[in-house]
């Protein structure tokens, strides 16, 4: 199986978002309507195969962008395999959603869809504070892994993940060292 890479906000306008940019465009909308939107998505979102994600990924795109639909298309193709939406941002989203979402903003309509697709690019970039690099320490790669396991359902899956890249980072120091 691939890895998917997620496209990001930051790729599409050359800023990286803060999560008040992220907030303040929640809180356009009324909580109900756009939690309802975020969860008809998330169950749009392949739980498949890598071909069946990038492909309902790729409709979902088409329909959600409007200005900036040849944008998003011109990264997906830059690089293989990238994606706008997905599960672990969606679930961000919704998080964000619960503690600052309002009741009393405006109906959420046809119109305010592109908005929907900007805040999964913002959740891209959000989910990590910082980008990954080759040199990262051993802290630094589990701090990275961290980050995610409020999205994890499993209490062990964030700990395996830790076990397996502190193994890796044991294993090529003893592999160097041979």
């Amino acid at each position: 199986m691939k890895n998917i890479v997620y496209i990001t906000y930051e790729e599409l306008t050359r800023r990286r978002p803060q999560i008040s940019d992220l907030l303040a465009i929640i809180q356009k909308f009324r909580r109900r309507h756009l939690l309802v939107t975020l969860a008809r998505l998330n169950l749009l979102v392949s739980v498949g195969t890598t071909t069946q994600a990038l492909a309902t990924d790729r409709q979902l795109c088409n329909l959600v962008f409007r200005v900036h639909r040849l944008a998003v298309e011109n990264l997906r193709h830059r690089y293989q395999d990238r994606v706008v939406f997905n599960r672990l941002s969606l679930l961000f989203l919704l998080k964000q959603l619960l503690l600052a979402g309002v009741d009393d903003a405006a109906p959420f309509t046809e119109k305010d869809v592109e908005d929907v697709g900007l805040l999964c690019l913002m959740a891209n970039d959000l989910l990590i504070p910082r980008r990954p690099e080759r040199t990262d320490t051993l802290l630094q790669t589990l701090h990275n892994f961290m980050l995610f396991s409020d999205y994890f359902p499993r209490d062990f899956y964030i700990r395996d993940c830790a076990r397996t890249a502190i193994m890796m980072e044991i294993s090529e120091q003893l592999l160097r060292k041979a």
